[in-house]
């Protein structure tokens, strides 16, 4: 009888689970996980999915590949490029890595979406690559399974506000025409494949795409044009690009153009000849692009390394100014201006150096914000 009004007497007992959820919320992420292990009733609100939605996401930092620069210049040599972390975040206490999967030096990032990774790990002996869908924040993990032929053109997609499992689409090239493999972690297994355009018609990039609301968005070779294909209904549309007199050269496509999240909306971001321009996705149903900030290139530049840099390379060198990622909460695009990644603020057109590559190649940027949402407890590890 004590110990029972003792209970009743204590204030916690009296908070709503929608209290309760506020304030472990409000916890970093380490002393979050940590309380789950308080009682039962804890450990089953913040596992469900419900209130997992509400666990606030903050971008932690950055992945990213890098090739190493060569020991020499034989054109006979070649180098597998490796993966790496960037903290960016003072408050997220969170250290994620992918040591549990493999060393970094055999690990390529090929996607990300909302806090899982889709990257790949090689081995020199079968000279075959093994495909592996991670969540740094739990450390857990699932394998691909293995399909016949080489995959290529990926894209992760996950919203655990949507659902709790996540897909991965193949973008397969087939006899002259483009099909879409999906693979469900809901099921375990790959899809049939479905057409989706001829490959006369449309050639998309083997640079990242972007999944937001349902809808898988990829750039496509022709410098005006947009693919956005629904992932439930395996349909695909359209959309023009926003036109610009001020175009770079086609062969340096893959560092021309590139396509994100900010704010909630889909952001175009597009390098000429002289200027960078970002652009703003307001519509979709119109296709209502609007013009959000144009600075000259030149400028950057030499906020970056003065007016002698603009010397030393052509403006079509490659790592001379590259457009690598979007931030999603702030106005902040990722640069690569000379072997350094930048963050420009486009609202005061602030360059704020992040990090140095040396001499070595960066091929791929992958803004990273933690998920703790357990999306791996049929199919994972």
């Amino acid at each position: 009888m004590a110990s029972t009004s003792r209970r009743r007497n204590r204030p916690a007992t009296k908070l709503t689970e929608d209290v309760v959820a506020e304030i472990l919320y409000r916890l970093p992420a380490k002393s979050f996980f940590r309380f789950q292990c308080v009682s039962k009733s804890w450990l089953a609100l913040t596992s469900d999915p419900f209130y997992q939605s509400k666990l606030p996401c903050t971008v932690s930092g950055l992945f990213y590949n890098v090739r190493p620069a060569l020991p020499d210049r034989s054109p006979f040599l070649f180098k597998r490029s490796t993966s790496a972390y960037i903290k960016l975040s003072t408050v997220c206490t969170l250290e994620p890595t992918l040591s549990f999967l493999a060393p970094p030096e055999n690990i390529r990032i090929v996607d990300c979406s909302n806090g899982l990774i889709l990257c790949s790990t090689w081995n020199p002996r079968s000279l075959l690559s093994t495909y592996f869908v991670c969540n740094p924040a739990t450390k857990k993990w699932a394998a691909l399974p293995e399909r016949f032929g080489r995959l290529r053109k990926l894209v992760l997609a996950f919203d655990p506000r949507r659902s709790p499992h996540y897909h991965v689409i193949h973008f397969k090239k087939s006899r002259g025409s483009t099909e879409l493999e999906t693979y469900s972690s809901k099921t375990g297994k790959w899809g049939e494949c479905q057409p989706l355009w001829d490959n006369d018609s449309v050639r998309i990039l083997r640079s990242p795409g972007v999944y937001h609301e349902g809808i898988i968005y990829k750039l496509a070779y022709t410098h005006n044009l947009l693919m956005a294909v629904y992932l439930e209904r395996e349909v695909h549309r359209r959309i023009e690009l926003p036109s610009s007199t001020d175009h770079g050269h086609m062969r340096f496509s893959l560092q021309n153009r590139c396509i994100g999240l900010s704010g909630g909306y889909l952001h175009y971001a597009h390098k000429g000849k002289t200027e960078l321009q970002i652009w703003v996705l307001k519509d979709l149903d119109n296709n209502q692009w609007i013009l959000k900030h144009r600075a000259d290139i030149k400028t950057i530049v030499e906020m970056n390394q003065g007016e002698m840099a603009l010397h030393q390379l052509s403006p079509f060198s490659i790592g001379y100014f590259d457009i690598s990622a979007f931030h999603p909460d702030g106005n902040i695009v990722y640069l690569q201006v000379l072997r350094k990644l930048f963050a420009y603020n486009w609202n005061n057109a602030r360059l704020e150096e992040v990090c140095a590559f040396g001499h070595g190649r960066l091929l791929g940027l992958f803004v990273y914000t933690p998920c703790f949402s357990d999306c791996f407890r049929n199919d994972g590890i």
